[in-house]
């Protein structure tokens, strides 16, 4: 006896896109979101404006620090213009130091190799490459959550 069975099944693509599992998707919006909230604890905590209003989620799959003093506090070494100079310090109206310090307009600081010392007050686990740091510590948390979340999002 011949049995003949068509199965109507739509293409792993269309199905990972139902439930969400892309690139762009809601679930991968979701792991965004999580890694931006694990993030921030790791992030160097002085006033407290990197890790906050500057730092936000620009589409489910991107995380911008839109921080002048970013790349500097990524990095975690002292850096310097190889041009000469730099960095020089900001004053304000009356010509008092601010305690900011900005390289010369065009510049492209390079590392220095002296490492950079982070405040631990308000963020404990502050330093240099802090998205590498927060996956090495809590990637298995971060799975879990992005799981659940996948489980009732079905």
């Amino acid at each position: 006896m011949l049995v003949r069975a068509k199965v109507n099944m739509p293409s792993v693509q269309r199905a990972m896109e139902s439930l969400g599992v892309t690139e762009r998707g809601r679930v991968q919006s979701f792991l965004t979101q999580r890694v931006l909230l694990h993030m921030r604890p790791y992030m160097p905590w002085l006033s407290g404006g990197m890790a906050t209003t500057q730092t936000r989620q620009n589409g489910p799959a991107e995380i911008v620090v839109d921080a002048p003093q970013a790349r500097y506090l990524y990095m975690g070494s002292k850096m310097h213009d190889p041009n000469g100079g730099g960095p020089f310090p900001l004053k304000d109206e009356d010509g008092r130091p601010t305690g900011e310090f900005r390289y010369r307009l065009g510049s492209h600081p390079v590392a220095t190799g002296e490492p950079l010392h982070y405040t631990h007050t308000t963020n404990p686990y502050a330093g240099d490459h802090w998205d590498r740091t927060m996956m090495a510590n809590e990637k298995a948390a971060i799975a879990a959550e992005v799981t659940a979340y996948a489980r009732r999002a079905r």
